[in-house]
């Protein structure tokens, strides 16, 4: 019989009626792990969905495990957690009946960072004092199929997981459990600022990740009219750090400059990073190039690149109307430019008689159009649009009319929930619209008819509403 661990908290039915439910917690090598937290989520009473019981055990030397559970009870869930490991669920339908349960912990991996400096000489000396540090993790790009271990040399996008200042003693530190995946770590320290390359975190063991401070790279290009093949001079240049860890370095970073007769331009002592090069002139569309890579060590004919203008600005039309195509007339329309770097991030318009607004003068690239009624300003649209660099492009927002949403709102544990949920547009950006739920969970909202995503608070959406045009009673919303 498993009997590791003592149960906190034991439940009030008959012993007569009493089951186990049996399992073992592993490491991935099938180790036995002692000293697990395991918590089981267990339903009860006539309604399983209102009642819920908590119980929690340790596991014993063997990584064994018992929790006891009664007829008419359902355990829902069940929850493994030790320091050093992430945590292991398993649901109700993941349970399996002919053998006791496992429990597989995957180990935190820990990585070694080694901080260097320059030196005048071309050598390195190791950094000593305090340091601030950023681990950044790999987000891996929409539809990717590769396995994000072996994704290291691909761009991708990094955001900032943990920030912390540091000790650094003969320019090493250890950073402790982090979950598998692709990292980088930025360090600032003695005024200077620099970057490991991407490595991976693997189920165990320590990686080393290397960041020499000092290190300065030499990039230079022409710029030149597409239609005529001249060069360009005057040309405003300016490079822009990328998704740093904090807005303050981007601004230390940033660099500008402008092209000679020629057309060419040079940046000298370029620190290693992803840059935004954004190139303007009169007259000509401005030209962005995002995520462009200055590596830490190249060859300085690589970092040589010629980028063409194309005479003229793009321009963007929108047309606001409504459900049956009538052009709504004032409509507030503000533009904000995706890519800070923009010469001009944001622009306003106003819909005029037939309900539509030409913006000019646009830099090319990513832009979100956020439109609000004039009668109702309260209701607002989002669209993200993509600005062309030649031409103009055109987007219809459209408002419907709204119908009224009641409900129920309801956690998975089977509470009501009372307080604050939003909707917002499948598929769509924000805004979100937002309806307070009573201490029974009821609640009312003024919808258009769609596909809608809900969530509670400031929390990530968790459930899908689908609003009619009519017959929107009696909805029931389950949140988690």
């Amino acid at each position: 019989l498993l009997t590791g661990g003592v149960v906190t908290a034991t439940p009030s039915t008959s012993n007569a009626s009493a089951r186990l439910l049996r399992g073992v917690c592993l490491s991935p090598a099938r180790n036995p792990l002692s000293g697990v937290e395991v918590t089981a989520v267990v339903g009860k009473g006539a309604d399983l969905a209102m009642q819920k019981e908590y119980r929690r055990t340790i596991t014993d030397a063997s990584g064994l495990f018992a929790i006891p559970w009664h007829t008419g009870e359902q355990i829902e869930l069940l929850r493994a957690e030790r320091d050093g490991y992430a945590p292991a669920e398993l649901t109700q339908t993941d349970f399996p009946t002919t053998r006791s349960v496992e429990l597989i912990l995957e180990p935190l991996a820990s990585c070694e960072v080694q901080v260097f400096k320059n030196r005048p000489d071309g050598g390195l000396d190791r950094v000593s004092g305090t340091a601030t540090f950023y681990v950044l993790r790999r987000v891996a790009a929409e539809n990717e199929t590769q396995n994000p271990h072996e994704a290291t040399q691909l761009a991708g996008r990094f955001v900032t997981i943990g920030a912390e200042q540091v000790q650094v003693e003969n320019g090493r530190h250890i950073l402790q459990g982090y979950p598998q995946g692709v990292y980088k770590i930025a360090v600032v320290a003695e005024n200077d600022y620099a970057e490991s390359e991407p490595f991976s975190l693997g189920r165990a063991g320590q990686v080393v990740a290397t960041v020499v401070l000092g290190n300065r790279q030499h990039f230079e290009g022409v710029v030149l009219s597409k239609s005529t093949q001249q060069p360009i001079p005057k040309a405003e240049i300016s490079l822009v750090p990328q998704k740093l860890p904090h807005p303050d370095l981007a601004r230390t970073l940033a660099l500008k400059t402008t092209s000679d007769g020629d057309g060419r331009f040079v940046f000298d002592k370029v620190v290693p990073s992803v840059y935004v090069l954004t190139i303007s002139a009169d007259g000509y569309t401005t030209h962005v190039v995002n995520e462009l890579l200055i590596p830490t060590a190249s060859d300085s004919s690589s970092l040589q690149q010629v980028y063409y203008l194309e005479q003229g600005s793009p321009t963007l039309r929108i047309l606001v109307r409504d459900s049956g195509g009538k052009p709504l007339q004032g409509a507030k329309i503000a533009l904000y430019a995706q890519d800070p770097s923009a010469i001009a991030p944001t622009h306003f318009a106003e819909a005029d008689q037939n309900g539509q607004a030409l913006l000019s003068n646009l830099t090319p690239g990513r832009y979100t159009a956020i439109v609000s009624l004039a009668d109702a300003p309260q209701r607002q649209k989002q669209q993200e649009v993509l600005v062309p660099e030649r031409g103009e492009a055109t987007i219809t927002v459209t408002f419907a009319p709204l119908v009224e949403v009641r409900g129920t709102v309801r956690l998975t544990t089977g509470e009501p929930w009372n307080g604050l949920i939003y909707f917002v547009p499948r598929g769509l950006l924000g805004p979100k619209t937002f309806a307070k739920a009573d201490a029974s969970g009821g609640f009312q909202a003024m919808l258009e008819p769609g596909e809608y995503v809900v969530g509670r608070a400031d929390q990530p959406a968790t459930s899908q509403l689908r609003v009619y045009r009519e017959g929107n009673t009696g909805v029931v919303v389950t949140l988690r």
